[in-house]
């Protein structure tokens, strides 16, 4: 379904604030970019701008099975707690529909672009005058 997923970009797995919550939770980078992926999916069922009541805290840091998984969040900048709501930063910079249909046209434009390339006419030679 068109829905059913959600944007993620290769170099989030070396950014810098994955290496500090790995640090702070004292859990391997690689699952702290999986257990990301589950926070930012059930964002992305279940908000449509990335605010939740900050209640759900708890059910994400029981989601990912890491106490404190939403502090280090929190810690790196990745999600802001305020006024009884806890808020993913730049939600809709990759969720949200509006993110997915920008992916998508960005994809299908790239592919067309590879696809036309071997198309484009090469230039012909240059035509010399004699003289």
């Amino acid at each position: 379904m068109a829905g059913d997923w959600i944007k993620f970009e290769k170099s989030t797995m070396d950014k810098p604030e994955v290496i500090e919550m790995a640090d702070i939770l004292g859990i391997d980078p690689d699952a702290v970019i999986g257990k990301l992926l589950r926070v930012w999916s059930w964002f992305d069922s279940h908000s449509a701008d990335g605010n939740a009541p900050v209640t759900l805290e708890a059910l994400l840091n029981r989601i990912t099975n890491i106490s404190g998984f939403c502090d280090a969040m929190e810690k790196v900048g990745w999600i802001e707690k305020t006024q009884g709501h806890l808020q993913i930063r730049n939600y809709d910079r990759h969720n949200g529909k509006s993110a997915k249909s920008r992916g998508q046209t960005k994809n299908r434009v790239e592919s067309l672009r590879s696809c036309n390339a071997s198309s484009v006419t090469k230039a012909l030679p240059e035509k010399r005058r004699e003289e």
